[in-house]
């Protein structure tokens, strides 16, 4: 039985001569820009059309239990036969999703749950097959770099796309030419996975979720790392992606200069990233509680006195904690594999765990947005939930902090 960790010398780091990790961050590049898109304007658009924060909670909360739900679903197949299937199903799905987008408009608060759950389900044939590749083409050493380079390239698009995408906005006073551009991205992202990319030949093991359970049970760091995931979902990967944005639109007045202060804040996250990325994995626990502290402090900041510069530097305080505080959860939590034996065989089950953890803690933390927007119209509510998450996210800091990783020897 080949190790899926350590795929066979014939299919690691290349295919037909091309890097794969070139591959998955060329094709990675395509959902980066879909997901700035919806993080920034997606949301402020069902805002507008709906009226209120509340449809905004709806939407993600039907969108993230599709989810998790198609990710634990394929899981099986993907551990026992090949998940490329499912990785071009996604690029495909998500074409025809805005494509649809795109001839709907603003008549798609008419069909929110049924378009969040097609949303949902494209998400989730993408990320357990693209993050089984990123596990299976990267040494556990070179994880954190390769982390970095993904996490460089996504702002890079956090640059271009959001100004471009608010002045396509404002110009055509129509957000159609921004969902017809990233239905024709996918498109070309599904070209690059016909052609690009090839499953691995190795064998592969019986899927087992509960022996991945069991195992989580036994050892103290794999629990710490996957309440870690369960608080960045409830927090920075959850409700708060979409509050910073709401709250600079709703201060800032157009999509414009919404864009150009979103364009902006990714200078802010280059350089978390790069700390990150480059910083010796013995100090990532230090560096998890020092992003954590910005973060909180910059929501007590707002929560204090909420207006247009208490809000930029709320936005600027994720900016600054959340790439890095991603990163050292990302290469800790996966490279956590490796501190034991029982775990090798049974990393697409601890994805799936992982995606769990995630996935509930995201539908809590959106449900949590709607109850706020709908329950009441003063801000008492909303700034009580941005503090509870500012809370959560230190406490994900501190669990960061307890994960030890064992040094390993790279085979090469």
């Amino acid at each position: 039985m080949i190790d899926p960790i350590r795929p066979s010398p014939c299919t690691i780091g290349r295919i037909h001569g091309i890097q794969v990790s070139q591959v998955l961050i060329a094709v990675h590049i395509v959902l980066m820009t879909s997901t700035i898109g919806s993080r920034i304007f997606l949301g402020n658009f069902i805002a507008k059309s709906s009226g209120g924060f509340g449809d905004v909670g709806i939407y993600y909360l039907a969108l993230f239990i599709a989810q998790t739900g198609v990710y634990v679903l394929t899981a099986r197949r993907c551990k026992e036969h090949s998940f490329l299937p499912f990785f071009r199903a996604s690029f495909l799905l998500h074409m025809i999703f805005y494509y649809v987008l795109y001839r709907l408009q603003s008549e798609m608060v008419n069909y929110l749950v049924p378009l969040a759950l097609c949303h949902g389900i494209a998400g989730g044939l993408y990320w357990l097959p693209f993050t089984q590749y990123l596990v299976d083409f990267n040494k556990p050493r070179r994880r954190a770099r390769f982390f970095f380079y993904m996490s460089l390239v996504g702002q890079g698009c956090g640059i271009v796309i959001p100004i471009s995408f608010g002045w396509m906005i404002t110009t055509y006073h129509s957000y159609a030419p921004v969902f017809l551009t990233l239905s024709a991205l996918f498109g070309v992202g599904f070209l690059i996975s016909l052609g690009a990319l090839k499953p691995n030949p190795g064998p592969r093991a019986t899927f087992s979720l509960t022996a991945i359970v069991s195992a989580a049970r036994q050892h103290v760091d794999v629990r710490h790392a996957l309440f870690a995931v369960f608080l960045i979902g409830l927090t920075l990967w959850g409700a708060m992606e979409q509050l910073t944005p709401l709250l600079v639109f709703h201060a800032a007045g157009s999509e414009f200069k919404l864009g150009m202060i979103a364009s902006l804040l990714p200078l802010l996250e280059i350089a978390s990233s790069a700390s990150a990325g480059h910083l010796n994995q013995r100090y990532h626990g230090r560096m998890a509680i020092v992003c954590s502290s910005i973060i909180f402090l910059g929501i007590l900041n707002f929560v204090d006195a909420p207006a247009l510069p208490t809000i930029i530097l709320y936005a600027c305080a994720v900016s600054l904690g959340a790439p890095a505080l991603s990163i050292i959860m990302n290469t800790l939590g996966i490279n956590v594999l490796h501190n034991h034996a029982d775990l090798h065989l049974r990393q697409t089950e601890y994805l799936v765990l992982r995606e769990l953890c995630l996935g509930s803690s995201r539908v809590i933390s959106y449900g949590a947005l709607f109850l706020v927007s709908y329950l009441s119209a003063d801000t008492l509510p909303l700034r009580v939930l941005l503090v509870s998450l500012g809370v959560a996210v230190l406490a994900c800091g501190l669990y960061l902090q307890r994960i030890e990783i064992r040094e390993e020897k790279e085979t090469l």
